[in-house]
């Protein structure tokens, strides 16, 4: 499998269950927002920033 790397940076956030999704977050090629009452994890804030992108390279 060859997968090609898109130039874009990306990051994932975990925020308080009553936030909007902010601005910034709307931009770019690619957006992805899960909500879910059902995700039992302490109420610690995590940030996971400046990630690569990758897909497999269909031919």
């Amino acid at each position: 499998m060859v997968l090609i790397e898109y130039p874009e940076r990306y990051a994932i956030l975990r925020l308080p269950a009553t936030s909007t999704i902010p601005a910034w977050a709307e931009q770019g090629a690619f957006m992805s927002v899960t909500r879910t009452p059902h995700l039992n994890l302490p109420p610690k804030i995590f940030k996971f920033e400046d990630l690569s992108g990758y897909s497999p390279l269909i031919s």
